[in-house]
């Protein structure tokens, strides 16, 4: 039935929704061509390709809510996963009018492995975007090894809000020998994409999490951190040009380090400059970085490390890369703290990529230090894919690290 002042349809029956990405059966339907929203009930079908059955769906310009849903990835009859939900939000990014999917908010979630439900969820954030598939671990306790934990199991929690201003992230690794490390992040992301986030942290491993941009420090030397709290300040890249790039970080807080049993109050203020890339050839490219971070302490103490990176980047095909960077650090000033030390101040970095067969792939890293003439890290991680899952075992040689997970596959064109 057709409203032509309110510019609205409704539909009962068979109804069907069929459009790019869309293919959607019901028995009601109402819509608003104006709005853009609308409601369609009970709900079997595929949007942009999460398959899913839902006793109703509310239609937005931004995104569809599915009340008591089950959704999946997987396109078998029956499917090897579902994530039941009371609700589930599947947001969209419209580029040129296409509309594509960017994340998925489900709360009140538990999985089901092979038509058996298995355990209970946290309120669930999935990526859904093209290149971050490292987004899309599903949220389980996973067990893992390493030299200074001993076998650990590792949960981590996290709480999506709406419009994705506000979040709360919980990590907890419980381990035989450095008994419970922990921390959380409140972050609130800013108009402009910019992130200010309050730290709160117990026993942090720098090979965990960075104090501070990711690559300035060395993250080698066995260390923990609490943060107790800090406050800090990201900006999110501004670009110049298309090779030129920078973003900075400021952070403020007090921290407490073990073995030294160090605790000060630090302020610290970090710049990077990304280059490139630059093609050299078809299949070759170069990009550099350069930052400086400077850090001022309790005691009247300050520090400063000047980091440098130039990468070159093989790619011979879509599934297999190889890149070798060179990696200086120079620090200044003194610190009270290890975790701002510089221990490696030149490097070698390389890294590999490549698929063996349909399912299997491999990643290869190998650190070494130019000055003592050693391997510093070394590790590996093989993934293999079992249609809409991928399950992976990874081992790095700093630690003697071992982990596992488990991340959803979009099927192509997701």
């Amino acid at each position: 039935m057709w409203d032509a002042e309110r510019r609205s349809v409704t539909a009962s029956g068979n109804v069907k929704i069929i459009s790019e990405g869309r293919h959607l059966s019901g028995d009601t339907l109402s819509l608003n061509l104006d709005t853009e929203s609308g409601e369609l009930l009970p709900v079997r079908g595929e949007y942009h390709n999460i398959f899913l059955e839902a006793e109703r769906i509310e239609i937005l310009p931004d995104r569809i809510s599915a009340h008591d849903a089950k959704i999946t990835t997987c396109d078998q009859h029956r499917p090897h996963y579902q994530i039941a939900a009371r609700k589930v939000d599947i947001y969209l990014l419209r580029a040129d009018r296409q509309p594509t999917p960017e994340r998925l908010e489900a709360r009140g979630a538990g999985l089901i492995f092979h038509g058996r439900r298995l355990l209970s969820l946290p309120p669930l954030r999935m990526s859904l975007k093209e290149g971050e598939e490292s987004e899309r671990s599903l949220p389980l306790p996973y067990p893992g090894y390493s030299g200074p934990d001993g076998p650990f199991i590792a949960y981590r929690w996290s709480d999506p809000r709406p419009e994705n201003k506000f979040n709360l992230d919980l990590e907890c690794r419980a381990t035989s020998r450095r008994g419970t490390r922990a921390a959380a992040y409140a972050r609130y992301y800013l108009e402009n994409g910019d992130l200010l986030q309050l730290t709160l942290s117990r026993r942090e491993d720098l090979s965990d999490r960075y104090i501070g941009p990711r690559g300035v420090n060395t993250d080698l030397e066995e260390v923990l951190v609490s943060r107790q709290p800090e406050l800090s300040l990201r900006t999110a890249p501004r670009t110049v040009t298309p090779a030129l790039r920078w973003d900075s970080q400021v952070s403020i807080g007090h921290y407490r380090e073990r073995p030294t049993g160090v605790s000060a109050d630090r302020a610290a203020i970090t710049g990077q400059v990304h280059l490139g890339p630059f093609p050299l050839e078809r299949r070759l490219s170069l990009m550099a970085a350069t930052a400086y971070r400077f850090s001022y302490y309790g005691d009247g103490t300050d520090s400063g490390v000047f980091y440098n990176r130039l990468t070159l980047t093989m790619s011979p095909s879509q599934s297999s890369d190889f890149s070798i960077s060179l990696v200086t650090r120079e620090r200044s000033g003194s610190t009270p703290f290890l975790f701002d030390d510089v221990d490696l101040s030149r490097e070698l970095t390389g890294e590999t990529r490549f698929a063996l067969g349909n399912r299997w792939q491999v990643k290869l890293l190998d650190r070494y230090d130019l000055q003592q003439n050693r391997t510093r890290d070394a590790g590996i991680e093989l993934r293999y894919r079992a249609h809409c899952l991928d399950y992976t075992v990874g081992w790095r040689e700093n630690r003697d690290l071992f982990q596992f997970g488990v991340s959803v596959v979009m099927p192509p064109g997701g």
